[in-house]
């Protein structure tokens, strides 16, 4: 009996410490104060930070333009925030804003000049030091929205997703240098990148490096005014890395005004290396009604674009997508939340691909008799043409009355593709319904080689399916599928499907993604598959101050219970002999 109190007071603990952490990193996640850098001291009316206040204030800075509104919201009474509006010319006019809770600010002209930064200061309530434990406790949140919708782009430039930073990589190392900008931008065997310069003002360096360090059998690229750059094997080592430094051709110090005015070098890139997502949008559910309230608009739309950036799809196939994002039909979604990265979109009554690639070909087709349908297309993918598939099939839990014939309808629609991927909400009530695509020597992302994602999240309520791994992606078999990640954040009632896939020249290693396994639904509603990290996770001070003592609270709870259950477990031993 005191074995099975002590296992069972471990698990309580744990069960009660995780979920804690996964609460705070998602609020993390959507707002501006989590993502800031924060350092001890305060900004004021001077324009340098009194570091003298460094154990009782905390700063960031913030950058804004005008016709930015910045709402905040507070979770307690422990902190009193105050903002300082400045521009390049420094504080303005000894302005300052107390922040409540509930407060926005709209960013605008003061005194005929307009901010371009908020300086942001917190103070403790009451007042005192701020140590760690009490910081990892700050639960002032901000949120940003300019009001306006932003502008299509018509091409996906990589340079637009690269952190550029203050100096310079060459020599193997990294160099301080106001003159010039960095940036890391990952590659792959048979990568193409296509550089465009549309002025005489920057130059651009390319140095090759791999896991290891900089690869010195490659050497150094200046570019010119157009090129072209092709990632292949030299003296059996590939590169991983380009590291780009940027620099003004007639020399100086690069300011922030000339780097964004004037930096206008366009970088396009052609892969064998693409992601690819499957997201049943839920009408835009927000898990009571469809559309989003105009209350929640502003916070649900940032957490969509969050994920998007996040993981950064090259294609998504989305079903029950809607033209509104918002109950007052004010949002359009192709502009609004698809149109600052896919510059290419197709729909069809409530299917759509949102993707960097043009698609051809697009068109709806019915499924045998039923009302039900699907989209298909074709994407060149570096000199490959694939065959495109959105599925969304029905909800029906006997097999046999609709979905066995729209499975069918598909093998015979893909059996004679070379390449295809397919996206789809196929409502499958066992995960065995997918076997049919392993048989025919497909791959697949959900209940394949990479396990069981659950992907219907149905907000609580008491789901009817019997399995919950209702969505997935399918791929040929030429195409190898590298990574499988689910995204957990429940924006709708499906949660997104992720996958990385590599296109195969034939050439390449066989496609070990492959997967013949038996069925796994009988385990398929107690999967504990997550998200896996990415170079995007957030690990500015503010976040690691929140894990940090969570790890370590963690540790000695688990710790003790574990030194409770064996004192006790030594305890009945002694008794026995």
């Amino acid at each position: 009996m005191k074995r099975i109190l002590a296992l069972t007071l471990i698990a309580v603990l744990c069960l009660g410490i995780v979920p804690a952490f996964s609460a705070k990193e998602e609020a993390a996640e959507v707002d501006l104060f989590a993502a800031a850098t924060w350092n001890k001291g305060a900004f004021y009316h001077t324009e340098t930070p009194n570091t003298g206040l460094a154990e009782t204030r905390r700063y960031t800075t913030i950058s804004c333009k005008e016709g930015d509104v910045f709402s905040f919201k507070f979770n307690s009474k422990n902190w009193n925030p105050y903002l300082y509006p400045a521009d390049e010319k420094g504080s303005i006019d000894g302005n300052y804003v107390q922040v409540t809770d509930g407060m926005e600010y709209h960013v605008k002209a003061i005194n005929g000049r307009v901010p371009t930064t908020l300086r942001i200061t917190v103070c403790p309530s009451p007042d005192g030091v701020i140590s760690d434990d009490m910081w990892a406790k700050f639960d002032v949140n901000c949120f940003r929205s300019d009001g306006k919708l932003p502008e299509i782009i018509k091409e996906y430039n990589e340079f637009d997703e690269l952190k550029w930073k203050v100096g310079s990589y060459h020599d193997n190392a990294l160099h301080e240098d106001k003159g010039m900008r960095y940036a890391v931008l990952p590659c792959h065997k048979n990568d193409v990148y296509t550089f465009e310069f549309n002025n005489n003002d920057f130059g651009l360096r390319i140095y090759y490096y791999d896991e290891k360090g900089e690869l010195t059998d490659f050497e150094t690229t200046t570019l010119t005014k157009t090129a072209e750059i092709r990632i292949n094997a030299k003296n059996g080592k590939v590169p991983s890395e380009l590291r780009i430094t940027a620099y003004p051709i007639a020399g100086g110090e690069i300011t922030d005004a000339m780097w964004e005015e004037k930096f206008d070098i366009t970088c396009t890139k052609e892969s064998d290396f693409i992601t690819v997502a499957t997201m049943n949008y839920g009408l835009w559910y927000d898990g009571g009604t469809k559309y989003v309230p105009d209350n929640k608009v502003e916070e649900t739309l940032a957490k969509w674009k969050f994920m998007f950036d996040r993981h950064d799809p090259d294609i998504i196939g989305g079903q029950e997508w809607l033209k509104h994002f918002d109950r007052s039909n004010k949002i359009p979604v192709e502009e609004y939340l698809f149109g600052y990265k896919y510059a290419y979109q197709y729909v069809a009554d409530m299917e759509n691909f949102a993707s960097k690639f043009p698609i051809t070909q697009y068109e709806k087709h019915y499924h045998t008799n039923s009302t039900r349908y699907y989209t298909t297309g074709y994407v060149e993918i570096n000199g490959k043409e694939i065959f495109l598939v959105n599925v969304h099939l029905g909800i029906e839990p006997d097999f046999n009355i609709s979905r066995k014939a729209q499975y069918e309808d598909i093998l015979n629609l893909l059996k004679d593709k070379e390449y295809f991927i397919m996206f789809g909400d196929f409502n499958a009530y066992t995960t065995s319904e997918f076997k049919v695509f392993k048989e025919a020597g497909y791959s697949v992302a959900n209940g394949g080689a990479f396990g069981t994602f659950n992907t219907w999240t149905h907000f609580g309520t008491e789901s009817s399916w019997k399995n919950q791994a209702i969505d997935n992606i399918v791929v040929s078999s030429n195409i190898k599928i590298l990574k499988v990640k689910c995204d957990r954040r429940e924006l709708s009632d499906h949660n997104m499907l992720i996958a990385e896939l590599q296109i195969l020249n034939g050439d390449e290693e066989e496609n070990t993604s492959t997967d013949t396994s038996t069925d796994t639904s009988a385990n398929t509603n107690t999967n504990t598959v997550t998200d896996e990290p990415s170079a995007s996770t957030n690990t500015d001070p503010k976040t690691s101050n929140v894990i940090l003592p969570i790890a370590v609270i963690a540790g000695v709870v688990v710790a003790a219970a574990a030194a409770l259950c064996a004192f006790l477990f030594r305890k009945k031993s002694t008794a026995s002999k």
